[in-house]
């Protein structure tokens, strides 16, 4: 399938922003910590070169590689995703997707953590979140707001918790299943994916230290829009930050 590069949202015609693609990380099948610790070496190597990774996925547990990989630059996390991933530990797992985020806040791999989108969660995880002051917004919030009230939230967080810089990361399944079916734990009462770009526009500036997409599934959409949107989801969050860094967009870098 193929999509227009050209985004009207930032005005950035993505083919002509200089994107290098490292190739595939070499996955360990049932040894998860050896494997986070490869995309963590790929991505301290980019970083260290002085370009921005951008993560593709597959395990939403990947995305704590990256955060290791920056944790020296103090990165602050928007997890937008149908589920808060803070659990203890799931079918017997510590480290897995539905702990990952609750992980890189007790290892300090992420300075802090904005959830939004999230609809489905356990009780352990909505206490977890309280008691260790991670920002949440679900989507029925997301729903009665308004972009401006939205995006002003993020950015009051960015700045309060000092962070280093913006770290985002995209569950595919924060999205409305109609929109995004190919994923692994679909919820009902998703986001509207311009919602979400729109959000994501007035908060990504020239601090972003890196981003990912996860969790898409092609087997589960034999349609392919889900990997189309994944693919949408790119451009406008690359577009977001090539027009902040050469257009001057303010960052909320807390020195």
């Amino acid at each position: 399938m193929y999509i227009e590069f050209n985004s009207l949202r930032t005005g950035i015609d993505f083919e002509s922003v200089g994107v290098y693609d490292e190739g595939d990380v070499a996955v360990v099948h049932g040894d998860a910590g050896e494997t986070i610790a490869r995309v963590a070496d790929v991505v301290s190597g980019i970083v260290e070169e002085g370009r921005v990774p951008i993560l593709l996925g597959g395990e939403h547990t990947i995305t704590l590689g990256a955060l290791r990989a920056l944790r020296k630059r103090r990165p602050c996390v928007l997890w937008v995703d149908a589920h808060m991933d803070l659990r203890e530990e799931y079918l017997g797992l510590r480290l897995g997707h539905a702990s990952v985020l609750r992980r890189a806040l007790e290892e300090g791999s992420a300075k802090s953590a904005f959830i939004l989108g999230a609809r489905g969660f356990s009780r352990d995880e909505e206490e977890w979140a309280r008691v260790s002051g991670v920002n949440v917004v679900t989507s029925r919030e997301v729903e009665n707001s308004s972009i401006a009230r939205l995006s002003l939230m993020i950015k009051k967080w960015l700045v309060g918790a000092g962070c280093g810089g913006l770290y985002v990361s995209i569950d595919m399944d924060v999205f409305d299943p109609c929109y995004a079916p190919g994923v692994g734990n679909p919820e009902p009462e998703g986001l509207v994916p311009g919602v979400v770009f729109d959000v994501l526009a007035e908060v990504v500036s020239d601090d972003l230290l890196g981003f990912d997409v996860v969790e898409v599934s092609p087997p589960f959409d034999p349609s392919g829009i889900t990997s189309v949107l994944a693919a949408k989801t790119v451009v406008e969050i690359g577009g977001m930050w090539w027009r902040a860094r050469w257009r001057g967009r303010p960052s909320y870098r807390v020195s």
